[in-house]
This record gives structure tokens, sequence and C-alpha cells, in this order.
């Protein structure tokens, strides 16, 4: 088999598990929202968002949002110091409906990647033991 074969075959394994009703062709126009944080009004990391707007979460102080340029799927959720990690991600993917890809214990920078909706985004960031969730993205090496 190619390599090109068994890229093609990882890339439609991947959309199929992840959902592919957000992808769009490169070459389709996409619009560019600007996604800013509800109570300061700034726009989180100086990011402009390519086809898609985070819902604003219900709290007075959300965890930060940290959004991706070279986006990949799922999203990575940090807790603050001290959080017993796999226990507390049990909790929340219980009561979220998510199921987490995988968990980091540790008792100072502990946390988990999970495919989750924008809704569910939204309501981890209230959660006053999150300290922060990113999107997840795609590291490249080289020229």
């Amino acid at each position: 088999m190619t390599r090109t074969s068994v890229f093609a075959l990882l890339s439609v394994g991947l959309c199929v598990t992840t959902g592919c009703e957000n992808l769009k062709s490169p070459t389709e126009p996409q619009t560019s929202t600007r996604v800013t944080s509800q109570s300061s009004g700034q726009v989180m990391r100086g990011r402009t968002v390519r086809g898609r707007n985070a819902i604003q979460p219900a709290c007075a102080t959300p965890a930060k949002l940290f959004l991706s340029y070279n986006r990949a799927p799922g999203h990575i959720v940090v807790y603050v110091s001290g959080v017993d990690t796999v226990s507390r991600t049990a909790e929340l993917a219980s009561k979220y409906g998510f199921k987490p890809l995988s968990v980091w214990p540790s008792s100072s920078v502990g946390g988990f990647l999970a495919i989750l909706s924008e809704e569910n985004v939204a309501l981890l960031r209230c959660e006053s033991d999150i300290r922060q969730v990113e999107e997840n993205s795609w590291v490249t090496f080289g020229n």
C-alpha cells in the first residue's frame, strides 16, 4: 500500500471518529470571526478564528480559552494545581457526556484531551477547578 493510500485511510478514519460536519475544503471561502472574552472584551491571544465562533460561558470569570490556527481534533483541558485529575475527569465526563481520549494525572499540571462540543467547552470553562481550555493543534517540524 502506498504512503498516499495509508494517509487517505487514516484521514477518513479520523474524520469518521471525530465527525466531519465542520470540515471544509481548503479552497472553499471561509468567514473570519473574532472570539472575545465575555468579561474583558479582549481577543483571546489576538487570534482570528476562521469559520467558527466560540459560545460565551455563562459565568463571570471563565477559564482561559486558547484557540489554534492549525486546529487538530479535540480540546486540551488543564486543571488548577492540586486537583485529583483522574477522578475529577471521570466526574466531568459523566456530568457533561463526553469521553476523555487521554488523561494526564499530575498534582502540579494535570489535564485531559477530549472531543468536546462548543457547548461543553463553555460549560467546562465555568468549572472552578479548570485553569484553561485549549484547542488541540497540529505540530509540524522542518521546512
